[in-house]
């Protein structure tokens, strides 16, 4: 494992925003270094044209720079970071493509097509960082051994409709959660492929996105019938909170590392909220209203407490402290 880079930096002056010609779907920080993160792009609102991945390093004036850039024939929908190698990332495109990418030599070192449709989501595993999940339109969740170039697990075909994501549990290495467009969110052992251990159909709409909470036994969901519901994994019957306050459908829902309470979501109505998930009388804190275009991607730097990065389809990556004022988009 790659040391750490904090480096004599105060997150403050990390708020900035960087413009993509293309539609952003989905950053992530990197997991290693406190200064890149990763930016995904589709051309055409994904529908049609190429795609691109963008790794960025931030400038401690707020700007930032471009490390490396990488150009496909197909939209670019997620992408993750792996758990031991701080330059690795995988992404997938539009045609059922993973590619994993070094990002220090801005180059494709391994390839796997498991799927001949769009992969809408990767997560890399935090205890066996060979292995990566994937889900999109074939309704089938893949378990990706990249030390062995293929896939080495296909899970039952459960749920009905596009897999939107598939996210690994953070403290058991075994466990990981799906959510789909046909309103299901299921919990999956790895061990156990043939049948998910837990099905609870979450929405009567759309559930786009699906995030654990690292300090309690929880789950989040994000639909598109505009609500957040929050699951007790011990008992899932019935959602344990709801959450209301978007506009429009919530496309992303992301818990902070950092605070078990803190939860934000981004959406159709393109709109960050942040919320205090302990605050029964008063849960959403903050809104940001900043994007111009929808949110598709949120997520918490690891190094810094309250630093938060958004992305949607106005082309723009916005990184800000979320209890201080969100960048304007100029």
């Amino acid at each position: 494992m790659q040391s750490l880079n904090h480096g004599p930096f105060s997150p403050l002056a990390y708020k900035s925003s960087f413009k993509s010609p293309s539609p952003c779907f989905s950053v992530n920080f990197n997991p290693f270094l406190h200064d890149i993160i990763a930016l995904c792009c589709a051309e055409n609102f994904g529908y049609v044209g190429t795609g691109s991945i963008y790794t960025l390093k931030l400038r401690e004036n707020g700007g930032m720079d471009v490390v490396s850039f990488i150009e496909e024939e197909y939209g670019i929908y997620d992408c993750t970071w792996n758990e031991e190698n701080a330059d690795l990332i995988a992404m997938s495109t539009g045609k059922g493509n993973i590619k994993l990418i070094d990002s220090k030599q801005n180059k494709c070192v391994s390839h796997i097509k498991p799927s001949h449709e769009k992969i809408c989501s990767l997560h890399f595993s935090h205890k066996n960082p060979n292995l990566c999940l994937a889900g999109g339109s074939e309704k089938i969740i893949n378990l990706i051994d990249f030390v062995q170039g293929k896939v080495t697990i296909k899970f039952a075909i459960e749920h009905k409709d596009t897999i939107n994501q598939t996210v690994w549990h953070p403290n058991n290495s075994k466990i990981f959660g799906s959510c789909g467009s046909d309103g299901y969110l299921n919990l999956w052992d790895i061990t156990n492929p043939k049948q998910s251990i837990s099905s609870v159909k979450a929405h009567d709409d759309i559930i786009y996105s699906c995030d654990f909470n690292k300090y309690t036994e929880k789950i989040v969901t994000a639909s598109g019938d505009k609500s957040i519901k929050l699951w007790d994994l011990r008992n899932m019957k019935v959602p344990y909170q709801i959450f209301a306050g978007h506009r429009h459908p919530v496309r992303k829902v992301k818990f902070s590392p950092h605070e078990g309470s803190i939860l934000a979501s981004g959406g159709y109505d393109m709109d960050v909220h942040i919320w205090d998930i302990n605050d029964e009388a008063r849960p959403l804190k903050f809104v940001y209203s900043n994007h111009t275009e929808f949110v598709h991607g949120l997520d918490f730097n690891l190094y810094h407490k309250r630093q938060i990065a958004s992305c949607g389809w106005d082309g723009r990556l916005l990184i800000w402290n979320w209890d201080q004022p969100q960048p304007k988009i100029s």
